[in-house]
Parts: C-alpha cells; sequence; structure tokens
C-alpha cells in the first residue's frame, strides 16, 4: 500500500513505470541504533560469564542470548556505514543464527534438565530471523549459483536463465514465501520428533530409573510380614518396603511471632529410610535401590569434598550418593546458631542442633524453594518441634508422578528420626517390587500384579494372607505397574504433542496455498514476458517448465534451512527437556518433504499449464 501511495499521478496514469530509486538505508541505520543499546543493556546485567554457575541459570541464559545476538546484531546494522549493505547485513544475519547455534549445542547443556521453554522460543526466533536475513540479502548470489546448477540439466538451460533472472527481480516475494515454508517445516518437524520421542525414548528411558522397580504396591492398613508375603509370589525377586505417613512441615519456626498457621504450614509425604532395606547387603551392589542425588547441601559437600554438577560422571555421581547415604544413615546432625523474632523485643538465640533429612525432587519442593541446607520443623510424638536441614535432594523420576505413593514430594528421614515422628503405622505400607518379568514385559507384570492384590485381599479365600490374620483383617493393598503408569503420563503428553503437529500440518497446505497464490501472482506479471517467449521459440512445456523451477528451488531452500533448524532445535530440546536422544518419525517427515514438494509442482503446474496456453500475439498485446 504504501509503495503503491508513492507512485507519481502522471506516471501511472500513462502507464509508465517509475524506475526506483537507490535505498539509502535510513532504517537500517535506525534499527541498528536502537538494537545496539537495547543489547549492551541485557549484556551488563551478567556479572561473570567465565562462571559455570552463571551459564546453569536459565534467566541469566536468556539474558546473555538477548546481550549477545541483539548487541552483535545491532553493531551489523551500523556497519552499513562503511561496508555494503550486503556484508553488513550478512554479519547480522550470521550473528543473530550463530548465537542461537552456540546457545543449541553449548550454552543449554550446562543448563538443568527440564529448563529452558521460553529460551528455546527465543533461540528459534534468533535462527529463523537470522537464516531469512541471510536467504535475504544473498538471494541473487543463490539464485546464480543455483542457475548454474541448473544449466547442467540438458533441455532447461534457456528457461532456466529466464526463470532464475525473473525470480531475482521479485526477490522480495520469494523471500516471504521461503519464510513462511522454513518456519512451519520447523515446527512440523519438531513436533513430531517430540511427539514420537516422549512416547518411546522417554518411556524407555524410565528403564534406568526404575532400578529394576516393576511394581508398587500401597497398602490401607500396615501388618508385619506383607513384605515376606509379597516376596513369596511367583516371579518376584526383591521387595523394598517402607512406612510412609501425610505429615505437616513448618516452613517457620512456631517459636517466632511472624509465625503463619496458614501459610507456614504444609502436608507432605514423609518417609522412613531403612539402611538396611535401601541396602540390603550393606554393599550398594545389585540388590540395591541405585538412587542419585541431584543437588546437596553446603554441610554435605563439604564433608564428602564433593558437589554435583551436571558434567558429574555416572561413576563419580553413584559414588557420591554412597558416601551421602552412609552420612545420612548415621544421622548427621549439624549444630547452628538460630536467632528467632530477629530485631524485636522477643528476640531470642541459641545453638540448635539439626539433624539431616532428604529431599524429594519434584513440584512441591521447587515451588517452596525449599532448597538443601535450608532449615524445616517437624513435630514430634510428645509435640516438641523438631529442627531438621535438608541434606540433599533426590532424583527418582520414576516415581515423581503422585499416582505412586513412595517418591515425589516426600520428605526422607533416617529410623532414628522417624521413631520421633508420629507415624501412623507401625509397619511398612509401601513396598517397591522388582520381578523376573522386568520393566518391559507389562501384560506379565499386570498378571503379577492382581496375583498380589488377590492373594492380599481376598477373604473368601482361607489361604489369602488377610484371612490369615487374627482377628481377620483386610489389609487393602492397590498396585501400580510402572511402566503402564509412565506410559499413561507422557501418552498423555505426547497427546498434545499430536494435537499441535495437526496444526503445523495445516499450516504447511496454508503455506502451500501461499505459494499458488505467488504462483498465479507471478504468472500473471509476467503475461508479456511468456508472449515474447513463445514469439521466438520457447515451447508450452518450457512455460510451464518455468513456473515450476521457481516454486521448486524455494520449496528446496526452505527444506534444507528448515530441516537443519528442525533437526539442531528436535536434538537439543530431547536432550535438555527429556534428557534422551531426540527420535524421528521418518515416514511422518518424509510425508512432509514430498507433500511440501507436491504441493509446489501443483502451484506450478496449474498456473504454468494456463499460461501456456495463452497464445503469443494475446500475450503480447497485454497491458495488465
Amino acid at each position: 500500500s504504501l509503495s503503491a501511495a508513492r507512485l507519481g499521478i502522471a506516471n501511472s496514469l500513462r502507464g509508465i513505470k517509475e524506475e526506483k530509486k537507490p535505498r539509502k538505508g535510513y532504517w537500517t541505520l535506525f534499527f541498528g541504533i536502537i538494537l545496539l543499546p537495547i543489547g549492551l543493556m541485557f549484556a551488563t546485567q551478567v556479572d561473570d560469564l567465565t562462571n559455570d554457575k552463571t551459564w546453569e541459570n536459565l534467566d541469566d541464559q536468556i539474558t546473555i542470548l538477548l546481550g549477545f545476538g541483539l548487541t552483535l546484531a545491532g553493531i551489523g546494522l551500523l556497519l552499513t556505514i562503511v561496508l555494503s549493505r550486503r556484508l553488513a547485513l550478512s554479519i547480522s544475519g550470521i550473528s543473530l543464527f550463530g548465537i542461537g547455534w552456540f546457545f543449541f549445542v553449548w550454552a543449554i547443556g550446562k543448563g538443568k534438565t527440564g529448563n529452558g521453554g521460553n529460551l528455546f522460543s527465543i533461540i528459534l526466533l534468533f535462527m529463523i530471523t537470522g537464516s531469512t536475513i541471510l536467504v535475504s540479502v544473498n538471494y541473487d548470489s543463490i539464485l546464480r549459483f543455483v542457475s548454474k546448477i541448473l544449466f547442467l540439466i540438458v533441455g532447461v538451460r534457456a528457461i532456466t536463465q529466464v526463470t532464475t533472472r525473473q525470480m531475482i527481480g521479485k526477490k522480495n516475494r520469494g523471500v516471504l514465501i521461503y519464510t513462511i515454508l522454513t518456519v512451519i517445516l520447523v515446527l512440523t518437524i519438531f513436533i513430531a520428533s517430540s511427539a514420537k520421542t516422549q512416547r518411546i525414548s522417554v518411556v524407555n528411558a524410565y528403564d534406568q530409573l526404575s532400578d529394576g522397580i516393576d511394581i508398587v504396591v500401597v497398602t490401607d492398613n500396615a501388618v508385619e510380614g506383607t513384605g515376606d508375603r509379597i516376596l513369596e509370589m511367583g516371579a518376584v525377586t526383591s521387595v523394598f518396603g517402607f512406612r510412609r505417613t501425610q505429615m505437616p512441615i513448618y516452613l517457620v519456626s512456631p517459636q517466632d511471632d511472624n509465625f503463619d498457621i496458614s501459610e507456614d504450614i504444609v502436608s507432605v509425604p514423609v518417609v522412613e529410610f531403612n539402611q538396611t532395606v535401601l541396602n540390603p547387603s550393606d554393599n550398594w551392589g545389585s540388590d540395591s535401590l541405585s538412587l542419585r542425588f541431584s543437588d546437596l547441601s553446603d554441610d554435605i559437600a563439604g564433608i564428602n569434598d564433593r558437589k554435583i554438577s551436571t558434567n558429574t560422571k555416572d561413576s563419580e555421581h553413584s559414588q557420591i550418593t554412597k558416601e551421602t547415604f552412609d552420612l545420612f544413615f548415621k544421622e548427621t546432625k549439624r549444630e547452628e546458631v538460630v536467632i528467632h523474632n530477629e530485631g524485636t523485643d522477643t528476640q531470642t538465640s541459641g545453638l540448635e542442633t539439626q539433624q539431616m533429612v532428604i529431599g524429594g525432587f519434584a513440584q512441591i519442593f521447587m515451588h517452596l524453594d525449599l532448597v538443601p541446607g535450608v532449615t524445616i520443623f517437624l513435630q514430634a510424638t510428645n509435640g516438641s518441634i523438631i529442627s531438621v536441614y535438608l541434606g540433599g535432594v533426590l532424583q527418582f523420576d520414576m516415581l515423581g508422578n503422585e499416582q505412586f505413593a513412595l517418591y515425589g514430594d516426600a520428605l526422607f528421614v533416617p529410623t532414628g528420626l522417624a521413631n520421633s515422628l508420629s507415624f501412623d503405622v507401625q509397619h511398612e505400607n509401601v513396598f517397591l517390587v522388582r520381578s523376573e518379568n522386568g520393566y518391559h514385559d507389562s501384560k506379565e507384570n499386570e498378571d503379577l500384579a492382581l496375583a498380589i492384590e488377590e492373594d492380599i485381599n481376598n477373604l473368601n479365600n482361607g489361604n489369602s494372607f488377610s484371612s490369615q490374620q487374627v482377628p481377620v483383617n483386610l489389609i487393602g493393598a492397590s498396585t501400580s505397574i510402572v511402566k503402564d503408569q509412565v506410559e499413561g503420563f507422557f501418552f498423555t503428553e505426547a497427546g498434545f504433542w499430536d494435537f499441535l503437529g495437526a496444526f503445523s500440518t495445516l499450516g504447511l497446505f496454508i503455506g502451500g496455498l501461499g505459494m499458488m497464490i505467488i504462483a498465479v501472482r507471478s504468472v500473471t506479471e509476467r503475461t508479456r514476458e511468456i508472449g515474447m517467449m513463445r514469439s521466438i521459440g520457447f515451447s508450452r512445456k518450457s512455460v510451464v517448465y518455468g513456473v515450476l523451477i521457481e516454486m521448486f528451488v524455494i520449496s528446496i531452500l526452505s527444506l534444507i534451512v528448515g530441516i537443519g533448524i528442525a533437526v539442531i532445535f528436535s536434538e537439543n530440546f530431547a536432550s535438555s527437556i527429556f534428557g534422551v536422544k531426540a527420535l524421528y518419525p521418518m515416514g511422518q517427515i518424509l510425508t512432509y518433504v514430498f507433500g511440501l514438494l507436491g504441493i509446489a509442482i501443483i502451484s506450478g503446474a496449474i498456473p504454468g499449464y494456463n499460461a501456456s496456453k495463452v497464445a503469443p500475439s494475446q500475450a503480447l498485446r497485454y497491458t495488465g
């Protein structure tokens, strides 16, 4: 609209095309002046880029990304003062794409698995914007290179030279459709990959996280010997039994005047960790639960002289976990001077002994900012308040789902401390079962789970465990199969990816519709040129080839860049968010690729065929 409004009235009425005035680059300089200080503002907000902790923080990574990207892009735009416009804008494009690539392959790996949603969005925007700028300013060079390649194909040499020059004359239109198709391709391939990765890789990865646990048994009534009874069932190799109850923890000491019972108390599962249960052979062998810590307090790291980071090797991580549990079962205590009601008339202080507990890796602890080392308070059976500190946070994602009754947001306490707390059960009421069937044998494990429930719950059978209690007592056992629960949880999310995939696939067809509109417009504008081509000997087939080549070149360019960005995006998203390698549904992706090429052929063939039927004499008289 703006371009049309600037046309001279007299020349427009006479049908005379005005020559375009050379661009002065004011807008380029304007955006450069705007982006540079904004980028520097972000860049100066991060203190020490050489510190690994800086790169582990998601907010800092976003700040660094915006600072680097916008600063380099601004510098590239300002370089148009001293360099050619093409070179300066190429520097901006390379900067944006390069910064995005750097964050994908290096910086994100420094952070922790599970982070990065907003960061990924910004990185994707940087990479697509950078690639679009590069294609836009080098469009002529790309088409000339393509022209040389196509010139080698006998039969289309002449039409190739004509078509590529016509495309150069309508660069903006070509770059626009390239950008639309690239964005759609990136999203369709990424979404397809994420859905398959969740369905297969993530679920299978829990085989390692499960430590061989196939079934979880939860009982309503804690009866001594329940674990031994389960162990007697066929195909059961080992059983880990735990006491679990729901208990309030105090985030602020009740001794403080600012203690608010409505805000400073939260109810969480509390689980008793017994060393003989967790590590039966006392050697942390294959019959132990191979739990691992995601974080440790400074107290524990100081004793072990070990710290856990994203770069910690598995063998070293395992050793740190063993040492930490050895400390935990010794009921490690620390002494700390605690001040209550600081700055008030009722201020008191004293040396306080705090016992070590362990936090579960779950949302409630992250939400409450309960990090290792923080002090929390538990109530003893006699009503007194016990001060404890979080020595570390366990990472055992398999049971992070709330449907599993043991882990997740639980607080783990050693036996000595558990005996002082108000557990409402005397015996183990949650059991982790290893079977001979293995993680993937859902059908066999389902039969085993039903057999466990039948044996424990059936009061009509005199041989059942419940009927053998004196007096007869319904234990009320319920079972969950680990793999089925994991699949159910992730398949729900994978279904959401499929839902997004349907929209992205629709976008692919919308992009194809845009290609067809552009092809029709392109043919209409070239009516006189087509007439001239026909009058000097070009065949109708050559006219169709010309339109097809234009659509095909733009599609191939979009495919190369789009697939490249999608693979980088998918690989790093899978490793950073899911902690696994990305998988690609090749059948689905090839459908997208050939579908796009098919749309390109149809988009070019229909208007090209219609144009080829116009008589040369009629085309030469065209004045539209």
